[in-house]
């Protein structure tokens, strides 16, 4: 197995959607035979509370940032190869003071990914909206960004942000890129987004889009019951649609 490739769902702008796609695309690519890692790297542990799972003192994401002996990702779907997980907890804010005193520790996340990246064909990192330490640290052990956002204005004006700081990032990390933009909550029969399109492919070309991912209820739903949208509501659309973004995302 080649080393992962580790992507990183992020977008200066909140609400576009960004954790419901880390969790419904790393799960999607279980469905070719993919195996896959999902960090949650937000205190506020929107990720693994979407997945239903519980984190324990001692095998959290920031036992793993520490080295304690003993903190490894746990299984927590299988579906071909088995989807893995690190979960966060509010501890994860302790942790971020504490580092942000000590720039090396920015290197942590990237050198303790360096033990995993060969056992793994993606790493998928959630972020916090916000750039800070732990999104920092994020970029500078990442190889790729998808940037998911809604087709409208100031989720553009974020994805615009979010280039600036992936350029200044990628001085420190060579061949840091925005490798993908996800539209979500997508109505195509809305003027606007059309229009967002267009600027989108302006900036980054024609191929930058994934398959857009459709606004739905179902999908809003699917969090509180701890559950990927394929667990809740494995015929809707929607699931479909984070289907194809995935195929693309594997075919890369």
């Amino acid at each position: 197995m080649s080393a992962a490739r580790k992507i990183v769902f992020n977008n200066r702008k909140g609400g576009v959607g960004k954790t419901l796609s880390s969790v419904n695309i790393a799960y999607a690519l279980l469905y070719f035979n993919k195996k896959v890692l999902l960090l949650d790297l937000d205190s506020q542990a929107h990720s693994t509370i979407s997945l239903g799972v519980k984190s324990e003192e001692g095998s959290d994401i920031v036992a793993f940032l520490r080295g304690d002996k003993g903190s490894s990702p746990a299984l927590c779907r299988k579906e071909g190869r088995g989807l893995y997980l690190l979960p966060s907890s509010f501890a994860l804010s302790n942790y971020e003071q504490e580092a942000g005193n000590n720039p090396r520790e920015l290197l942590n996340l990237k050198k303790r990914l360096s033990s995993l990246e060969n056992d793994f064909d993606f790493i998928i990192i959630d972020t916090a909206p916000n750039f800070g330490f732990m999104t920092l640290s994020a970029y500078l052990a990442a190889t790729e960004i998808i940037v998911p956002m809604p087709p409208n204005f100031l989720s553009l004006k974020g994805l615009a942000e979010t280039k600036v700081i992936c350029d200044r990032v990628a001085v420190k990390n060579p061949g840091l890129r925005i490798s993908k933009v996800l539209l979500t909550f997508f109505n195509k029969k809305l003027r606007h987004a059309r229009s967002v399109i267009d600027e989108i492919k302006k900036m980054f070309g024609p191929d930058i889009l994934l398959p857009p991912i459709r606004n739905s209820v179902r999908l809003a739903e699917a969090p509180s019951f701890g559950q990927t949208i394929f667990e809740y509501a494995p015929d809707s659309k929607v699931a479909q649609d984070y289907i194809k973004a995935a195929k693309a995302i594997a075919a890369e």
